[in-house]
């Protein structure tokens, strides 16, 4: 026997699959977002060991010359940038994952609902 979905239930079937989307790509920018933080972590790890005043460093297609205490400083703010895009990041995560438990319930309850009344 064939069920057919209410325009509720389906618009709740494609509200789900676009939160579900959201989801995937938070979680992308999220994984992005912490190799770029790995990545200066491990820059300024390094760049505490030498002894050397001066750094090149890669700016476009261009590579310069410039203070290893001015890199330092220019790393701590984009690191201090990041780790603010990803509290933002997991915090969206977090809100679309309560929106998608939600909506999975509705769903499974209306769906549930749907079989009972068809079964009768």
């Amino acid at each position: 026997m064939e069920t057919k979905l209410t325009k509720e239930q389906e618009y709740d079937i494609q509200q789900f699959e676009s939160f579900r989307n959201q989801l995937s790509m938070l979680m992308a920018q999220r994984q992005q977002v912490t190799l770029q933080l790995e990545s200066i972590k491990m820059s300024l790890k390094e760049l505490g060991k030498t002894s050397e005043k001066t750094a090149f460093r890669i700016v476009g297609s261009v590579i310069v010359n410039v203070s290893i205490e001015q890199l330092k400083k220019d790393l701590d703010a984009e690191q201090e940038e990041l780790d603010l895009q990803l509290k933002t990041i997991e915090t969206q995560e977090k809100r679309v994952t309560e929106r998608l438990n939600k909506l999975k319930a509705k769903i499974e309850e209306s769906l549930s609902g749907k079989s009972e009344e068809a079964a009768e």
